[in-house]
């Protein structure tokens, strides 16, 4: 068949052809009949479709070989499919048009309105001059759209690129600045190793903080993190060392991800509030000028050094709720006289760099923080068992049924062996009747005054018990 009657059927039935749809498959002398031509097929020419859990399609690729252009040469222009084998596409992903030979797209790239993310570093170092983003986009990956002359352009007009509410760069914006209200997202990256601004005033309309958002702001003295805040990115404020004064973390935050005020070497103090439960991998790492930190008794996992290389903590408590601490956690930190592990079961590192050498450690009699420090000649002190809470055998700060269970385990153990895997502390915490042995009665009393709790009671257990 003739290559002018493809085109003239292609044109009738209502598809035009662009670079988003090449006819790179097919070498010039091996043209394809009419009846060949589907649109998914030659899209999969073009991109990698990933099906994603919701049943709809992520562009996951852009695919261009130059060196098969086939008979048409690619445009400059670019429009992404919206939908692939009858279902939307409704994200872009990671790194997707990153260096896939996405060179020649130098003109304009249309998003379509099914799309609602675009993934991270999705059009980095991409040429195209101008790009049509649809008001469905509502998440925006860090550095998606970095080092693109469509980025430089919008750069000019303001420094604060705003798009959908999301602020995706402002990485050459100085001085004072004040984000509008309305914007809801600091995009990842999008501050990141401005060394001009020197405060940041957010809207309360600012839900979210994107990973490493002010990574090494190195000249941001001052900024303000809204009540209304919910998510905080690893690495968020990474090498903000002049970043000054008490920084309040919102209710709203249930994780200290990694990193996120490493080498904050100004701060004069953080606020935890209740309801996070990690703090992860060298989140404090190197806040020197911290003093004090209240550790909330929500939080069940300290992650790989912490709070090492904080130098001028005097002392911490870890609540019963913390199970675990990792590696190095207080590595470095010269002027901790006094560290609290209130968990008698926590987990803590086979490792005698957790803590610095002066630290005396405090804890219960059998736990597992006076079994470290006699491994690694650590000063212990142990703590006053009446301190103990009865019935909270797990040290989680509440008295639930897996304490009435942990509780008729360790009965049946000690009648089988005659020994049970509760430590000192727990055996205490177990025998809730005081009669001097762990026995069935016991895990009832728990379990009868969880009930209690939970229809609104507040006595004691031991006033419970009578």
């Amino acid at each position: 068949m003739k290559l002018k009657k493809i085109i003239m059927g292609i044109l009738s039935a209502g598809i035009i052809f662009t670079a988003s749809v090449p006819f790179t498959a097919y070498g010039k002398t091996e043209l394809p009949d009419i009846g060949d031509f589907d649109i998914d097929t030659i899209n999969e020419a073009s991109y990698q479709f990933t099906l994603k859990s919701d049943g709809t399609y992520e562009i996951s690729k852009y695919i261009f070989d130059s060196s098969t252009t086939g008979i048409f040469q690619p445009s400059p222009d670019l429009t992404i499919p919206s939908t692939y084998k009858g279902k939307p596409v409704t994200s872009i992903g990671d790194a997707a048009f990153c260096t896939n030979n996405a060179d020649h797209l130098t003109g304009c790239i249309t998003i379509p309105d099914t799309v609602t993310s675009i993934g991270e570093s999705a059009f980095y170092l991409c040429e195209f001059t101008n790009c049509v983003i649809p008001s469905s986009v509502t998440s925006i990956g860090g550095s998606a759209f970095i080092d693109t002359p469509w980025l430089d352009n919008m750069r000019a007009k303001d420094p604060l690129v705003i798009v959908n509410n999301l602020l995706i760069d402002a990485r050459t914006a100085k001085g004072d600045v004040i984000v509008p209200n309305g914007v809801t997202t600091i995009c990842g990256y999008s501050f990141k190793e401005n060394g001009t601004v020197t405060s940041v005033t957010l809207p309360d309309s600012v839900k979210i903080i994107g990973e490493c958002a002010f990574d090494r702001c190195t000249a941001l003295t001052k900024i303000n993190i809204p009540d209304g805040l919910v998510q905080l990115g690893d690495g968020a404020f990474w090498g903000c060392e002049k970043l000054g004064g008490t920084i309040k973390i919102p209710s709203g935050i249930k994780t200290i991800g990694a990193l996120t005020f490493a080498n904050c070497s100004d701060l004069s103090g953080i606020i935890l509030p209740n309801g996070i439960t990690e703090i992860g991998n060298n989140a404090f790492r190197f806040c020197e000028k911290i003093t004090s930190l209240t550790i909330p008794d929500t939080v069940t996992t300290i992650g790989i050094g912490a709070f090492s290389e904080m130098r001028n903590l005097k002392s911490l408590i870890l609540p019963a709720s913390v199970t675990s601490v990792g590696n190095y956690c207080f590595e470095y930190c010269y002027s901790l006289n006094s560290l609290t592990i209130l968990n008698p079961n926590c987990s803590i590192p086979d490792d005698k760099t957790l803590t610095y050498g002066l630290t005396t450690i405090y804890g219960y009699s059998g736990s597992t923080a006076q079994a470290y420090a006699e491994k690694y000649g650590k000063d212990f002190s142990a703590l006053d068992q009446s301190q103990i809470r009865l019935g909270d055998v797990d040290f989680s700060g509440n008295i639930s049924p897996l304490d009435s269970s942990i509780t008729l385990s360790a009965y049946a153990m000690l009648s089988t062996t005659g020994i049970s895997d509760l430590n000192e502390a727990q055996t205490i915490a177990a025998d809730v009747d005081r009669n001097g042995s762990i026995d069935p009665g016991d895990a009832s009393y728990i379990l009868g005054y969880y009930a209690y709790l939970a229809t609104g009671g507040n006595d004691s257990i031991e006033k419970f018990i009578g």
